[in-house]
């Protein structure tokens, strides 16, 4: 049960805050599940009544994607537990960096090998300064994180005393400000630019932050210029990253740069063996194979793909081809999700960096007016929305403005291959959400 609310827990993250999550979840157990329903305890009435009244619905959802089948919802409190002789109990944070990500456990193919080699090359306290900085990217789910979590392994494995910091982008951004309300500045330059080995994950947080980006340009250079090593990940390349400062570009373009593909067949076929063997589950060849031919998206939707069919599997008594269908269905479905004019708007606006309602809106600036021709191009080709639809969904624009627009990007793809490529990447982002 307890591996159960650890993933029910997890998707419910991902559509909630974590203030949320641990205001309201934090101290909640399932207790049983049934054929149609799931006992879930509450730490107490007050928590119970406002998970009923707000969160319920999204119980049902999480529980459905992750054992394909529609529950009912029972939640009681803390007290009523004892009826059924268990005690809710709170799980402890995971750590910042997860040990078992090592190299080892990293699927290598024809669409990763460069990267991970470049990641174990840049460990090497002897040769591994001609990789610095390495900058991996790719879309989510793919690996980068893993290879960043390896990285920290094999430094940390050597019993060396370097100082090593890993961190998300966005976390860099936080941490930043809360030194600069408490005036702890120094203390903050100390912590990060005497790092031997600097890991920043998702990079692309910091674009178009001003601020930030003079602090990490001038972190970067106190760590390079003492022979410290920089690894970063972000979802694109640095050219494509439109509001990062250019000499930051210049020195994250300095080193390695190595892309993360899908991975194909055979990679799939691996990772899903190795993630069954994780969970002491034995399968068919058939059956990964068939797996693999189906979740095709990136390694977390496959690593869902395997848990739903273990729990499933566990609360059968057996995996079988049914059940591996049951599951694929609903996963691959959540996997794919509707794509919508909103959704394009969105996934535009972040990645040219611009608010979504100068997309909507009438500003000729050179960026906005680029990235709205961009959503209408992808709204006419990814939907077939008709121009009307289009420029109604756009400010009410006429047909003509449209149609323009669409020409516009048409012809710039044919002959400007980082637009083309950058049309692409949003294409697959808004695939991939």
């Amino acid at each position: 049960m307890k591996q159960v609310w650890e993933e029910v827990k997890k998707i419910l993250g991902k559509s909630l805050t974590s203030t949320a999550m641990d205001t309201w979840f934090s101290e909640c157990e399932i207790l049983e599940i049934g054929d149609t329903d799931v006992v879930l305890a509450a730490a107490d009435e007050f928590r119970k009544s406002v998970i009923e009244k707000r969160f319920l619905s999204s119980l049902k959802e999480a529980l459905k994607e992750l054992l394909c089948a529609d529950y009912d919802v029972r939640i009681i409190t803390r007290d009523q537990a004892d009826s059924f002789n268990i005690r809710p109990q709170s799980t402890p944070a995971s750590p910042a960096v997860n040990t078992e990500m090592d190299f080892d456990h990293f699927v290598v193919g024809e669409s990763n090998r460069l990267a991970w080699s470049a990641a174990k090359k840049i460990c090497d306290r002897e040769s591994g300064s001609r990789y610095n900085p390495l900058f991996l990217y790719g879309g989510s789910g793919l690996g980068k994180t893993h290879l960043l979590n390896a990285i920290v392994n094999e430094a940390q494995a050597s019993r060396s005393t370097q100082k090593i910091l890993y961190c998300r982008g966005d976390d860099f951004i936080n941490r930043m400000c809360q030194a600069l309300q408490a005036r702890q500045m120094p203390a903050f330059h100390e912590e990060f630019r005497s790092a031997d080995i600097l890991l920043l994950d998702d990079v692309e947080f910091i674009a178009g932050k001003q601020a930030t980006q003079e602090e990490v340009f001038n972190t970067f250079n106190a760590i390079v210029a003492r022979g410290g090593r920089v690894i970063l990940t972000s979802d694109r390349p640095p050219r494509e990253l439109s509001t990062l400062e250019a000499r930051l570009k210049t020195r994250f373009e300095g080193g390695i740069i190595a892309e993360i593909r899908n991975p194909d067949q055979p990679m799939r076929e691996e990772f899903i063996r190795r993630q069954f063997h994780a969970y002491g589950v034995t399968i068919s060849n058939s059956d990964i194979a068939y797996i693999a031919e189906n979740a095709t998206t990136n390694f977390r939707q496959i690593s869902g793909v395997v848990k739903s069919i273990c729990v499933y599997g566990d609360l059968l008594g057996e995996v079988t081809r049914s059940s591996i269908d049951r599951v694929l269905s609903t996963v691959i479905q959540l996997g794919s999700p509707r794509i919508t004019p909103e959704k394009i708007i969105q996934e535009t606006a972040r990645y040219f960096a611009v608010k979504e309602d100068q997309i909507r809106g009438n500003t000729r600036e050179r960026k906005p007016s680029s990235a709205r021709q961009t959503a209408m191009y992808l709204c006419r080709s990814m939907l077939s929305m008709t121009l009307n639809d289009i420029g109604e969904e756009f400010g009410k624009r006429d047909h003509a403005t449209v149609m323009s627009s669409i020409r516009k990007v048409t012809s710039v793809i044919e002959t400007d291959s980082y637009y083309k490529e950058a049309v692409n990447n949003i294409r697959l982002n808004l695939k991939m959400a």
